[in-house]
């Protein structure tokens, strides 16, 4: 099968319809609208339930990884598992629901196997499902900025679903010249090389633990009384009490630019 761009120039070639239309949403970020037009031009109606799943590996090689998270396809379905570019993987499984839990279900069987039987750590980032193919690019760039919040903010967890990073994908769409003028009004310890190291993890623990000092003191295993005193120096190196909502908010909002800034500047992330 051959397929046409809009300019008459032949963009793909394949013998699985769902595999062009699946590797042109995810490398070439194109339209809902063109996205249709292609699946009406190869025949390819209907894509069932489904959800966009993006694996992230270390190795620019994925024939191991890919070998065996194909074995969680159905044999007609592996047309839905592509090599997006190096080192990612592009899969689209069939679903039983549009549900956040079988997504997870799913993004959780995808690390097992992977690491398990590949011996290979992978991330896996994902957005909304879809029932069509066009709402197959929304799909797409949501598990994009999941994938690109977890190279920054998340780079930890293995697991990365949009719904729950959805202000760290905000932040990293943000132009670099707004960040740097962002940077210039906060205090001088955003710009300079940060907080030290030990009240950056202790404010990210009462973020983590929504502002709960107890739970905070015992998960960092030190006294309320050091808590309170790395707080209060947290309050005075920025100017916000991170016991205070909105003040943590502030903080939180603060450090993530600064971090997508000094990313962008020296050209580590896209």
């Amino acid at each position: 099968v051959f397929l046409k761009g809009e300019d008459g120039r032949v963009v793909a070639s394949t013998c699985a319809p769902a595999a062009v239309l699946l590797r042109a949403a995810v490398t070439e970020q194109i339209s809902s609208k063109e996205l249709r037009r292609r699946a009406e031009m190869l025949g390819e109606e209907a894509t069932g339930n489904r959800c966009l799943f993006l694996l992230e590996t270390e190795k620019q090689d994925l024939s191991g990884v890919k070998d065996v998270v194909a074995g969680l396809f159905g044999e007609n379905e592996k047309h839905y598992l592509i090599e997006a570019e190096p080192g990612i993987l592009a899969a689209a499984p069939r679903m039983d629901e549009l549900d956040p839990e079988e997504f997870r279900e799913m993004a959780e069987g995808f690390l097992a196997v992977s690491e398990g039987e590949a011996g290979v750590n992978v991330r896996v980032a994902y957005g909304s499902g879809f029932s069509c193919w066009e709402e197959l690019p929304d799909a797409c760039r949501k598990a994009r900025l999941a994938l690109s919040a977890g190279r920054i903010f998340y780079r930890e967890r293995r697991i990365l679903p949009y719904s729950e990073l959805e202000l760290a994908a905000f932040v990293v769409q943000l132009p670099p010249d707004f960040c740097r003028e962002f940077l210039k009004q906060l205090p001088p310890v955003f710009a300079g090389d940060g907080l030290e190291e030990e009240l950056v993890r202790t404010a990210a623990a009462l973020l983590e633990n929504r502002l709960n000092g107890a739970e905070t003191a015992r998960q960092l295993y030190i006294h309320r009384n050091t808590l309170t005193y790395r707080l209060d120096k947290i309050k005075k190196l920025t100017g916000w009490d991170l016991r205070r909502f909105e003040d943590a908010a502030a903080y939180s909002l603060a450090m993530m630019i600064a971090q997508v800034g000094k990313e962008k500047s020296d050209g580590s992330i896209l």
